[in-house]
């Protein structure tokens, strides 16, 4: 007889798209208890079973009635893990917000992950992400109630459904954990001991930026996630593109009312000439000897996978650094806007890691020549301070 582990609670993410739940259910996926597919369409299956029950007048108390829901409907995540020998299963589907009372009641022993994004940043991602139309995600039907403005049909769907999550977690405020995406991007390792937490993992959810995504278990989702392989903040201040004056004043009113219970910056008339706080945080970290080069490190942990090409250039937003990676050498080259354009930084992910993690010394690892410098000195010397280093360790 195949033994079979005993299975626990449920784990349901809320969240609207383009919020960064493709990123999450990775983050659980690697844990050894949990098993984490892409979209499944939960929340529509239950829905839809419960409509049929109404429709054949099955007059039944509503436990039982869920509870038979839940019977056929669990049946392909219980042979998922039997098949992965794990304990818990996940869903992410991005109709879960709409239907969550439901589940909360089919399920319930689920606890609830409410993943929001700054509304900008969530514009931005959502436009980025639609180039040739915006049938994907649910925007159209926004679209088609305001085609002349974009970006308040965009805003309209993230302040229908995150008005939905803050409901759904007053309701349900011990099965529900709150998560911001931009603190999982920036401080990864303390949202996640707090998720181990919330979701009694033991052990916790491994705390490194880096991930696995195993093609076979795809399903619907953020493509990009798929082909990042670890944390970075690239996206993060990209809301700050979006101009503020084609948002209607009502929508504006909405979304800093919405904004202000999930403990974000108010977008009012300096939103498009600052840097969001939770960047500058980023930047400036005096907690490490090398500040920020951990997140350099954290960014650029994988190389991206651009067939063909030879090199790669992405811009650092956290600390305003432009990377360029060389593919066939390995090779990470760091320069700044703001200093001459011919003054770079050159050097292995290899002796970059050592200083981060302290096996180096930055001065040492310069003189060495294992971070080489083009250009002039005294630029140089700016931009290794603006990544994070001092003259003190040197």
């Amino acid at each position: 007889m195949t033994d079979v582990l005993p299975t626990g609670a449920p784990v349901i993410v809320l969240s609207a798209p383009r919020s960064g739940s493709t990123l999450v259910r990775l983050l659980l996926d690697q844990h050894p208890d949990l098993i984490a597919p892409g979209e499944t369409a939960l929340a529509r299956t239950c829905a839809a079973a419960r409509d049929t029950w109404a429709a054949l007048r099955l007059v039944r108390p509503a436990a039982e009635r869920d509870a038979a829901i839940r019977i056929s409907a669990e049946v392909p995540f219980l042979t998922l893990l039997r098949s992965t020998r794990t304990r818990r299963w996940c869903d992410k589907s991005l109709d879960n917000v709409i239907h969550a009372d439901l589940l909360a009641s089919i399920f319930p022993d689920a606890q609830f992950i409410s993943l929001t994004r700054h509304p900008l940043g969530f514009v931005a991602s959502a436009l980025d992400a639609t180039p040739w139309g915006y049938s994907s995600f649910g925007f159209i039907e926004y679209v088609r109630q305001s085609p002349g403005n974009v970006v308040e049909a965009v805003l309209n769907a993230w302040i229908e459904k995150v008005e939905m999550q803050l409901s759904f977690a007053s309701r349900y405020p011990n099965r529900i954990f709150q998560l911001r995406y931009e603190d999982l991007i920036t401080n990864h390792r303390h949202e996640l001991r707090r998720l181990s937490s919330f979701l009694n993992l033991n052990p916790p959810l491994s705390d490194s930026p880096t991930y696995v995504a195993i093609p076979a278990a795809d399903g619907v989702g953020d493509y990009k996630a798929m082909f990042e392989g670890s944390i970075h903040a690239r996206s993060i201040g990209a809301g700050r593109q979006i101009p503020t004056n084609v948002i209607p004043p009502e929508s504006l009113f909405k979304v800093n009312e919405l904004i202000e219970n999930l403990g974000y910056d108010p977008v009012d008339e300096n939103w498009n000439h600052s840097k969001p706080a939770h960047v500058a945080d980023c930047t400036h970290r005096d907690d490490a000897p090398n500040g920020c080069l951990r997140y350099l490190v954290a960014d650029l942990t994988e190389v991206p996978r651009m067939g063909s090409k030879r090199a790669v250039t992405m811009l650092l937003t956290d600390v305003g650094c432009r990377a360029t990676v060389d593919i066939q050498k390995l090779e990470w080259s760091f320069s700044r806007p703001d200093i001459d354009s011919h003054t770079t930084l050159t050097t292995e992910r290899r002796f970059l890691t050592a200083v981060v993690e302290g096996e180096d010394n930055l001065g040492a690892a310069i003189r060495r020549g294992r971070i080489r410098i083009a250009g002039s000195l005294q630029d140089a010397e700016r931009l290794l301070q603006i990544i994070g280093w001092r003259r003190e360790h040197a």
